[in-house]
């Protein structure tokens, strides 16, 4: 099963370094890894035939990640953040997991820049149905068919800041995921990720897209 990872970056070669030897060392070996890089000088991506790195311009993250999708080959999807990293078995352990499933939640580490474990989000159906309350509880282990999000749509720019919960709100209205324990996703807080950088937009985003789920 071909898995599509989608991975915008930006002037962040150490972290992408570590974020795509991550992908390298998986033990599911039919991936497709699609780079956005919109930095101000090309990053260095080692060289995989499953690797395709395009330089675009600097966009919002959004648009990346919708760009990403539609260039996806794959019958899954999934993101990865370009500070973040899988561990190992993570695809391998999605594959065998999804099922018939349009898409799957599994748990997700989160770290500090040191390596050292905060919290776990993800991986329960507590999450979903806080992040169906308005709270993002589901973290970056998420996986779903290329079909599911073409059906659903895909990551919508007016939402910056917050346009993966509105596109899982929209996979959860319309069927519930499959939902592991497994740890599929490490996620890196450090001073300069985009959630902080947004906190603010990505409150007021969700605001919004938790009133209009509300509104339906």
């Amino acid at each position: 099963m071909l898995i599509s990872i989608l991975l915008p970056t930006r002037n962040r070669q150490e972290w992408l370094t570590r974020a795509v030897a991550s992908i390298i060392a998986q033990t599911h070996e039919d991936w497709e890894l699609i780079v956005l890089d919109n930095s101000d000088e090309p990053q260095q991506i080692p060289a995989d035939p499953r690797i395709r790195c395009y330089r675009v311009p600097p966009e919002k993250l959004s648009r990346l990640y919708d760009t990403a999708l539609r260039l996806a080959q794959g019958e899954l999807c999934c993101f990865i953040g370009d500070d973040d990293t899988f561990p190992s078995q993570a695809l391998e352990t999605a594959a065998a997991n999804i099922g018939d499933a349009n898409w799957l939640v599994a748990s997700t580490e989160i770290r500090n820049e040191d390596g050292f474990l905060i919290a776990v989000r993800g991986g329960t159906k507590e999450s979903v149905a806080r992040t169906l309350g308005g709270e993002y509880w589901l973290g970056g282990a998420v996986y779903w068919r290329r079909s599911f999000s073409d059906l659903a749509g895909g990551f919508d720019e007016e939402f910056e800041g917050a346009a993966d919960f509105d596109l899982f709100l929209r996979f959860i209205v319309r069927e519930e995921p499959v939902v592991i324990p497994d740890v599929l996703y490490q996620y890196t807080d450090w001073a300069g990720t985009d959630s902080r950088q947004q906190a603010q937009r990505q409150q007021w985003q969700s605001a919004r897209i938790s009133q209009m789920i509300r509104n339906r």
